[in-house]
């Protein structure tokens, strides 16, 4: 399956539901169901803050569906005309999180029961679920 590490705290974010949009530079030409890995780097923290309950870092989270990416031009016609953004996809012109050059449309996280531990990658990498000898 086909994960991408994101740093935290945007990687539980994700899998909290409260963050629907990841931004990149480059569009995946990819779409359906994608593992959130949190990488291990604290630089987006914010230092003076207690870390959520539960967040961890390099470790598999859950899963989510990249439904639609959107390149911030489109994004932003939307802004100038309202009446041109999808219906079921109006909020994503003012979501807190669409900014980047693409915007990535984040539906159904799905955490895993326990974090996976493994090492991230760079870009689109795929992940493969541990099996259990149980």
């Amino acid at each position: 399956m086909k994960a991408l590490t994101i740093a935290q705290p945007y990687a539980h974010l994700i899998m909290t539901g409260e963050k629907l949009v990841e931004n990149r530079t480059w569009n995946p030409q990819y779409r359906g169901r994608l593992v959130i890995h949190a990488g291990k780097s604290r630089e987006w923290l914010d230092t003076h803050s207690p870390l959520p309950e539960g967040m961890v870092f390099g470790a598999a989270l859950g899963t989510v569906d990249v439904v639609m990416v959107v390149h911030i031009d489109t994004i932003n016609s939307w802004r100038r005309n309202p009446a041109l953004c999808p219906i079921p996809y109006q909020w994503i012109c003012f979501h807190e999180h669409t900014e980047g050059l693409w915007c990535w449309i984040l539906e159904d996280p799905k955490p895993f029961p326990e974090p996976i531990k493994c090492q991230g990658a760079l870009g689109l990498w795929e992940f493969e679920m541990p099996t259990s000898n149980g």
